[in-house]
């Protein structure tokens, strides 16, 4: 069986289309002859239509054939983002973030029940940073959830809606891998098989549900490679392995401590930061809270000091301050210090003037008023002022900055 196969009305002879689990659908196109097509583009596999983008940098002729290979939507969700940083009291939603990433790259993201991502809000803090694949962060922002980009080039979050069922009479099963769960079959119409078709027949020991699949058509025919392991959460077999290398390089998390300078001081105790590396992709960082490490200590820190910043279990949306610069360092005396979790009463230092306000005075015996003696027994009740001293004994335990 032969389907008529064409890329932007040019004919093609030969289509391997994948589609995953999770992420951007893949078609690699060689055409009839040489005709110059780039950038969005359309595929047609018999009845099955594609929208997606030619990949120029794995596109090209030899002789008098072209050969492109063609990514789903704007085929830009590997490509690397800027660094960004995210702020807000009553918490970032992952859609902004979506949004955000989809704008920067060229990809267009569904709307209403398109878009269901693990938790509507992800932290009221959250660190973009540069170089790392639209992709990775992407997952990074809607949590355990599937994503993909459909036929029209339209990415979607959430749970796949239900495949419909697919007829006997729609496909025919090739043969079956028990061991790699591979099912090999040929199939009338392409657009009828989706992730989650479920295949049943006498060949197979019982019902295997589609994971993930790839196209193959040529003028031999189509046969279509269905991979049924695992279950609906699974990312596919080329998926898990790529994604266990990719984040051996770049991880979605951040672990470790980043050097940052305080910018401003802001409202309850939260600092803005600025990062001391640029060239590690980080972003300003703008309000975010500070865990001393000390219960009930809560420093304000000089301008321009420099501190350290943790991701708590190595979360972009939980940023904290945890280290201040050691002695000799830059910032190492703060504005202020509070300890014991109060802001009420300051407190002194040895050697320190305070002034002291002296309680009445009970007094026995004579005094000289206008030259007169008079006796007097009980408190002196005429206005005090205070008085000036200073302290002479402190603590041989707490020091404090001269």
């Amino acid at each position: 069986m032969s389907f008529f196969l064409s890329l932007n009305d040019q004919r093609l002879t030969a289509v391997r289309l994948r589609v995953p689990a999770r992420g951007a659908w893949i078609a690699d196109c060689d055409f009839e002859a040489a005709p110059d097509v780039s950038g969005k583009v359309t595929l047609v596999v018999g009845k099955l239509t594609l929208l997606g983008t030619v990949q120029e940098q794995q596109a090209g002729s030899f002789g008098k054939q072209r050969k492109v290979r063609v990514s789903a939507g704007g085929g830009a969700w590997g490509m690397t983002v800027s660094r960004r940083g995210y702020h807000n009291d009553a918490g970032i939603k992952a859609r902004l973030i979506a949004d955000d990433l989809a704008r920067e790259v060229g990809e267009t993201i569904a709307a209403g029940d398109g878009f269901v991502p693990a938790a509507d809000r992800i932290g009221i803090d959250y660190a973009r940073s540069e170089g790392v694949a639209a992709a990775a962060l992407l997952e990074d922002a809607i949590g355990d959830v599937p994503w993909w980009v459909d036929a029209a080039g339209v990415t979607r979050v959430g749970k796949r809606p239900t495949a419909a069922a697919l007829a006997d009479s729609d496909y025919q099963i090739a043969s079956y891998d028990p061991r790699d769960r591979v099912v090999v079959l040929t199939i009338t119409d392409p657009s009828l098989l989706a992730i989650g078709s479920v295949l049943g027949g006498p060949s197979l020991p019982q019902a295997q549900v589609v994971r993930e699949y790839t196209v193959q058509a040529d003028a031999n025919g189509v046969r279509v490679f269905a991979w049924v392991g695992a279950d609906e959460r699974s990312a596919g077999r080329l998926t898990e392995l790529v994604r266990a290398i990719a984040e051996r390089a770049v991880s979605p998390r951040l672990f470790g401590l980043y050097s940052y300078r305080v910018v401003n001081l802001a409202s309850g105790g939260r600092l803005s930061l600025q990062p001391v590396h640029r060239d590690l992709g980080l972003p300003d960082l703008d309000p975010i809270s500070q865990w001393p490490g000390v219960p009930g200590a809560a420093p304000k820190p000089t301008l321009g000091g420099e501190v350290l910043v943790a991701f708590i279990d190595g979360d972009r949306s939980q940023p904290v301050v945890t280290h201040y610069a050691g002695e000799g360092g830059n910032g190492f005396v703060p504005q202020e210090l509070v300890l014991g979790g109060s802001t009420g009463a300051p407190c002194a230092r040895q050697g320190d003037t305070v002034e002291v306000l002296l309680p009445p005075l009970m007094l026995t015996g004579t005094v000289v008023i206008g030259g007169t003696p008079s006796p007097i027994t009980g408190a002196l009740t005429a206005p005090l002022t205070t008085t000036l001293g200073s302290i002479t004994t402190g603590s041989p335990l707490v020091k404090v900055a001269p």
